[in-house]
């Protein structure tokens, strides 16, 4: 649960969230706006409840991806362990490679392409005009 420096008070004021949050009284009041915390009106004055900050962080906290992803070993390793990939490995870039190829080799040739492919002008039927 929330404790702001043991403040005993149910409801905190914009700025007292602000304050918590580490953010302006302006972004707090745009967060209520969105509707992305919970606020309590008394009169025209937002007000937000204790437990509604805490539930606003926990909806918004962000998970970030490991830099390095786990990959299981082998059934042929002799050690079994997992090994750590760190990115793109010279045969999946020279699939990136060939693929972008192949995608612009198909370009060239689609008929429908918006991209010009040869020189030589084609035929045009004249409308005629009535």
């Amino acid at each position: 649960m929330v404790d702001m420096d043991g403040e005993a008070a149910a409801l905190l004021s914009t700025k007292q969230t602000a304050k918590f949050l580490g953010v302006s009284d302006a972004s707090v009041r745009a967060l209520i706006r969105q509707g992305r915390i919970d606020c309590v009106r008394i009169g025209k004055r937002p007000m937000i409840r204790r437990d509604r900050i805490q539930d606003f962080l926990d909806r918004n906290t962000e998970n970030q991806c490991p830099a390095e992803t786990q990959v299981p070993g082998s059934g042929f390793s002799k050690s079994g362990d997992a090994s750590i990939s760190s990115g793109l490995t010279a045969g999946a870039a020279a699939s990136a490679a060939r693929a972008l190829l192949t995608a612009n080799k198909l370009c060239k040739h689609s008929q429908s392409s918006s991209k010009v492919i040869s020189d030589t002008a084609g035929r045009v039927i004249r409308l005629k005009s009535s």
